[in-house]
Parts: C-alpha cells; structure tokens; sequence
C-alpha cells in the first residue's frame, strides 16, 4: 500500500489515543439536554472511573486510522486530478475541493465509526465498542449502521475541505515569513502549530452540524442502558415501546425550539482544545511516517521543484483570465515565451447571459469563451501557467524583474507585466440602478439592445461618461436604431437638460430633466421601470447608460501609472505600453471602447510590443532574491 496510506492510518490511530478523553465529554455535553448540561470539569467528577473516559476507543481506533488512511489517500489523488485538468498549481480551492472530495469518500467509514463510538460513549455502565456494534448490528441491521450517515457525510465533507485549506494556508503563511533556512525543530514546531489550527478551524466550521449528528445517533437507547436513555432525555426506558426516530432536519428544529442557538455550540470549548492538540499531534506523526517510509525526500524535490519555478523569472505575467489575458498567453505562447497567467475569476461581463459580436461566439456565454481559450492553450502549448487567486502585489526588483505576490502568500517573478485586470462599472447613484444593469440597463448598444429591438420606448441616463450633450444624442440616436420614441433623462441636471434641448432641434428625441428617485427591473425581460421624485413613473422597453469605470486592482498606485481624464490606464503608444516601462496594459483598462473583440486585440498589440525589448535582452540567468 502507498506511503500515505499508512501515514494516515497510524496517525488517525495516534489522533484518536490521545483525544479520546475529551472527546467522551464532547458528547456528553452534545447529547445532553439543556438542563442536564454541566461544565466539562463537572463531567469529569461525575464519570465512573478513569476507564470510561477511554470508553469507545476500540472502534475509532480500528475504525478511525482506516478513515484517516482513505482521507489523506483520497486527498492527495484528488488534488493531483484537479491539478492536471485545470493545468494550474494546487491553489487554495483546489485544496478545499479535494479535502471536500476526500472527506465524502471516507463516509463508507466515518458513520458506523460515529455511531458506535457516540453510544459507546454514552454507556453507563461502559459497554466495549464491539459489544456495542453487534448490538446495533442485531437489532437493526447492516443498514442501522449508517444511521446518520447523511447528516455525517455533509459534516465530513465540508470539514474535511477546511481542513486541508487551513493546513495548507497556515504552511505557505508560515513558508513565507522572512526569515534563515528553519531547523528540524522549528520545522516541527511549524508542523504542530499549522496542523493544530487546522483542527481547530475544521470544528469552528462544522460544529452545529457535529452536534446534530450526535443527537441523532444518540437519540435511541438499545437494551441494557437504561442510564443512556436517561441521559438523553428520551422519558423511557430501554424496553419500553420504540419511537419514530427523528431525522436530522426535525433534530436540528427541536434543539433549536427548546434550547435557541447556544445548543449548537454546547462543547466548542472542550472540542477545540482537543482538536488542537490530536490535529498537532496527527500531523506530526503523519509527516515522520512519510518521512520514515521514504517519502520525504521525494516531497523535498517536489518542493524544491515548485520553489524553483516559483523563483525562475518568467518572460511575462499577466493579470486578468478575460479575454485580454487569454489573448496575450496565447500569442506569448505561440513564441515559446513563459508566461504566467493570474485569474482572480472577477470579470466586468459576469451579469451577462450572452455576449454579442465575437465571432463564432455569438449570443453565447462569456465563460464559454474563456474556457475554450484556456483548454486551446492547455492543450496545444506548453509554456503557459494558469494560477486562479488574485494578485495582491507587483513591484519591482532590485534585478529590475517584476514581482507579483497573490493573496495565499506566493511569489512570481517575471521580465515584463500586462495588465488585463478588467474595470469595475461606477454605478449611477439611483437606488435600484445596480440590480437593472446589464439586465435592463446596457452600456453598450452593439453588445446588447439587439434582443430589444422593436420596443415602444427606449431611454437614455445622461451621467457618468454621457456628460455632454452630444454625447447623449450620439447614444440616442443609437437607441432609435432598436425602438420607436427615445427619451432622454438629464436626472435633475438643469444645465444638461437645456444643453440636450438645443442639440435635439430637428431630431425626434425628447428631453426629460426630472430627478429619478429609483428605478425597478421589468415588468418585461429587458423593461426598466422608472420611479420620478413627483411621484409618476414610466417603463421604457431598455434604458442605455455609459457609466465611468475604475481600473480593477491596486496596480495603478502600486506602479504609479498614469491615467487618462476617462479613468483608463494612459498608454504611451499604440502597443500597449504605460508610463511604467515594462508595463503594459491590455483590454478594458486601457481604451474608452470596452468590447470583447477589441479587449482580445489588445492582447495581440500588448505581445507585439512586449516581444522586441525581451528579444534584445540579455538571457543571462539571474538569480531572484527572496
């Protein structure tokens, strides 16, 4: 069997050896009711005998090393699949997903291991695991051994995703922390305190979920513990007549009905001081078995593989996953430049249903572009790195090599950046204008107002970029192409109002100066209903608004770039290049006509002007400082 395997299972056995006492109060304080709750040093005075805070130990052990081996074995083949299919470096979600994926998969054993050792647990006078199981086993079957199996398999899955993510978080924070090469103690001291956090954030996401899957597996006494029903609350004894148990839904409602929220909660305390110390310990153990089994030096080389190319200089790195970035790494990697590519998954089209006027890809999805662009570069080149997190920082080198750090910590360095971060819509300041935009309200009447054409009416908001007159008759015209009568609203700008008068002469448009108090989406699928201070309203078929926007990231200070009256990144020729030599800019933050089609060119100008001045460049190794 494979190293992880057994690393997992003997610290999962370790785990459950050195946890057990606490945990036997962690279930006591869930099962019981309000009334029968005491403090945990109250529990211990109350417990038979030192043996019973070892009560139920046999079957976690057994049960819990197998569940720990298939989770970390689970894990890791999960995470390396992620990997491979997006073609990026494990980032934070892909750990979360594959910590998720391998806590369902431990199911199969988690939940009769829960449930024997929850009743066990609760035994009075104490029971053996194994006499607890054959019980469970002959009065209700193979299949009364997954009782609360649902409720169980949500908690694991979710925990368990939290787990590998708080794990990993906390050792690249710590990975990152300045400082001399770390000895073997402090390594270890590094493991103890990331794998104790660990287990502390797990329980702290899932704990009210934990606290209903005890009550439901306690919630039946089986014969011979009179004491365990009384304990739960449950008014009967043992060989009374049995009840309808109750699923976890009408568990969780009935706690909440006679106890409020703090039933949920009842053990955090004892649970997390217990988490800390078992995950501490688990974790160590788990890296000296895969260190002894000899797979350490094997996880040094990949680590030292994934240092390497963290520190290597890439040619370019791009920032942004829309169009523009796509653009760029595919033209950077049809001449075998190595580029990283940063998507935050933020785009300015996200509200959109369909995008218009790209060719072969009309009125389909936005993301159906971007996803076909990045399984092309996957699957054709070779030189492309996709990384999905948000880039929190560039500066320069003292190399003169760009740096990019992301919000897990990591570092990358490059020769050059393009910027192809997207903007940000400055919403007009009307209530309700968020929720009608993109959706009755369009900045663009060739990407969208097509799908509207014929309509009765149609507006346009002056405002925002519209903050001349011909400017707005410029777009009215462009909304009388799709509907009948345009109006178009000054929205209290007396000034603008009798500006759009003396342009409209001799044009079939009408001006509306009156101030809009709100507006509301609908009745129809592009109709925009607007709401006026004197108390009237009118519905136009769709309203058009060109609104200012806002250079997405804190590049713009951090690079001290230059910007244009519009609000977009100042380019200093038609390349692409900004104010910050190296530093170029593609897309929507660098022109006033924000469209797909023309963000994606930009890209290809941004590489033609980026690839020269590398070419020229002496290919000199150098070594990136720390």
């Amino acid at each position: 069997m494979s190293a992880d395997f057994w690393a997992g299972y003997i610290s999962g056995a370790v785990g459950i050896i050195i946890g057990n006492p606490l945990d036997v109060v962690k279930v006591r304080l869930q099962a019981r009711d309000a009334l029968a709750a005491q403090t945990p040093s109250a529990y211990f005075r109350q417990f038979e005998n030192t043996a019973a805070l070892v009560t139920g130990t046999a079957a976690p052990i057994v049960g819990y090393g197998a569940l720990n081996a298939l989770l970390f074995v689970s894990y890791n083949r999960t995470e390396a699949a992620l990997n491979g299919m997006a073609g990026v470096q494990s980032s934070l979600w892909t750990t979360w997903a594959a910590g998720a994926v391998g806590g369902l998969a431990t199911w199969v054993v988690s939940t009769p291991t829960e449930l024997v050792k929850c009743r066990a647990q609760l035994s009075s006078p104490p029971r053996s695991s194994w006499a607890i199981a054959k019980q469970i086993y002959r009065t209700e079957g193979a299949r009364g051994m997954y009782f609360g199996g649902v409720v169980t398999a949500l908690r694991d899955s979710i925990g368990y995703g939290f787990y590998f993510w708080s794990y990993e978080l906390s050792t690249r924070w710590m990975a990152a922390a300045p400082g001399d090469a770390s000895s073997f103690h402090q390594e270890a001291a590094k493991v103890l305190l990331c794998g104790g956090l660990a287990g502390v954030v797990t329980w702290a996401s899932v704990f009210p979920l934990d606290v209903i899957k005890t009550r439901v597996q306690t919630q039946r006494a089986f014969g011979g513990e009179a004491e365990t029903a009384r304990l739960l609350g449950e008014g009967r004894t043992p060989e009374a007549p049995s009840q309808a148990r109750q699923g976890a839904v009408q568990m969780a409602k009935a706690a909440y009905r006679e106890e409020g929220l703090r039933v949920f909660f009842r053990g955090l305390t004892v649970c997390s001081v217990r988490a800390f110390v078992v995950n501490a310990v688990q974790w160590a153990v788990y890296e000296w078995v895969m260190r002894e089994l000899g797979q350490s030096k094997k996880r040094q080389q990949q680590q030292h593989q994934r240092d390497e190319h963290k520190m290597r200089p890439h040619d370019v790195l791009i920032v942004g996953g829309g169009p523009a970035g796509l653009s760029t790494a595919t033209y950077l990697a049809r001449q075998l430049r190595a580029a990283v590519l940063f998507d935050s998954g933020v785009y300015r089209n996200a509200r959109a249903e369909h995008m218009h006027g790209v060719l072969g890809f009309d009125h389909a999805a936005p993301a159906s572009l971007r996803s076909k662009a990045r399984a092309d570069l996957l699957a054709r080149y070779e030189t492309t790195t996709f990384v999905d997190g948000v880039v929190t920082r560039i500066d320069k080198t003292p190399q003169g090599l760009f740096r990019a750090v992301t919000g897990d910590g990591r570092t990358w360095h490059g020769r050059r950046v393009v910027l192809a971060t997207g903007v940000t819509d400055i919403m007009a300041p009307i209530p309700g204008f968020d929720a009608c935009w993109g959706r009755s309200v369009f900045h663009c009447l060739y990407c969208h107002g097509y799908e509207s054409r014929g309509a009765a009416t149609a507006g346009v908001l002056t405002g925002g970029l519209v903050a001349q007159a011909a400017l707005g008759v410029h777009m009215a015209w462009m909304a009388k192409q799709l509907a009948d009568r345009v109006t178009i609203y000054a929205h209290g700008d007396e000034a603008m109002a009798r500006d759009l008068e003396a342009a409209i002469d001799k044009t079939p448009f009408v001006v509306d100066a009156r101030r809009i108090a709100r507006m509301e989406h609908g009745p129809g699928e592009t109709e925009v209903t607007l709401y006026f201070e004197d108390g009237t309203s009118v519905t136009e078929g769709f309203l058009a608004h060109g609104p200012r926007t806002k250079v997405n990231g804190p590049f713009v200070e951090q690079l001290s770039l230059d910007l244009t009256d519009s609000g977009d990144i100042k380019t200093v020729n038609a390349l692409g290049e900004t104010t910050c030599p190296g530093v170029y800019a593609a897309g929507d933050n660098m022109q006033m006509m924000k469209a797909v089609p023309l963000a994606a060119a930009a890209g290809v100008m941004a590489v033609a002007g980026l690839s020269g001045p590398l070419s020229s460049e002496s290919q000199v190794e150098v070594e990136v400082e720390q």
